[in-house]
């Protein structure tokens, strides 16, 4: 590769924190995308370019702009925020969008995990060594509340109010299990309305039975199926929906994956009453 190609190309990269393509970089230098797209990897490798997707590259410059700005808003939120799991997508898209200009969020979001610099979440990302720790007595309270909705299952989920009147202040019930939902310990299915992540594991395999039978996926089936009650297969249902798992057609559903959706936390704030 002709180092005169490689210096245009970085002049090409360096000229704005933003993405280009081999495409991009040809038109403005004036050689062939294959010449391009050599000198791209000729800067990759000296470490002066970084590929952000499969034909997607940042200047080095860029790239460091992207991760420190990454780790800053992540490290900012999770002092703010330390019982949420992730920062949301909707503040973290916004905030790397001014750090450079890529096309594609997701394949941005995957580079970043590649690198290090985060672990992706649904609908956000984390700092590797973060996790959530409640205060002892939170914990202990959490550890009491679990197994009730453990043996609840769908038939009978407890509601936040039969937990209030047992514990002082110091542990205000809704916020701990907003936290367990975040924690991926419970799946809040409603306002109020809480299921433990094995309940709803659970409510996937009949529903998976079902489908497999050739019953029609629709609330009354999986009520009957599961013993459940309306007022909670219909949130859960809708909560499968969002997940990736079932996909609604008017009164039925059907299976869009059966795997890779597990529980994952909500965008609802933590509510501390």
């Amino acid at each position: 590769m002709e180092s005169n190609v490689v210096e245009s190309t970085y002049a090409v990269l360096a000229q704005q924190h933003r993405e280009h393509t081999a495409s991009d970089i040809a038109e403005q230098t004036g050689v062939s995308e294959a010449e391009a797209l050599a000198a791209v990897q000729t800067l990759a490798g000296d470490g002066k370019a970084f590929a952000v997707s499969a034909d997607g590259f940042l200047s080095d410059a860029a790239w460091k702009r992207v991760c420190d700005t990454t780790l800053r808003i992540l490290t900012t939120y999770h002092k703010r925020n330390p019982y949420k799991r992730r920062a949301p997508d909707s503040e973290l898209r916004i905030a790397l969008a001014k750090a450079a200009t890529v096309r594609d969020y997701l394949a941005l979001k995957a580079a970043l995990e590649d690198a290090g610099v985060w672990m992706r979440e649904r609908g956000g990302a984390r700092l590797p060594d973060f996790a959530v720790v409640l205060p002892p007595r939170w914990e202990a309270a959490a550890l009491e509340m679990l197994p009730v909705f453990v043996a609840g299952g769908l038939n009978d989920p407890p509601w936040p109010g039969n937990f209030r009147a047992n514990y002082p202040r110091d542990v205000p019930v809704d916020a701990v299990l907003d936290i367990l939902c975040e924690q991926g310990r419970l799946v809040r299915l409603d306002n109020d309305l809480y299921i433990a992540v094995e309940s709803l594991e659970h409510a996937k395999a009949t529903i998976t039975a079902l489908a497999d039978a050739g019953t029609p996926i629709t609330v009354g089936a999986v009520r009957d199926a599961t013993g459940s009650s309306r007022r909670v297969v219909v949130p859960l249902l809708e909560t499968l929906d969002k997940q990736g798992f079932t996909a609604r057609h008017e009164e039925t559903r059907t299976i869009v994956s059966k795997t890779g959706t597990k529980a994952e936390p909500t965008d609802r704030q933590t509510r501390h009453r």
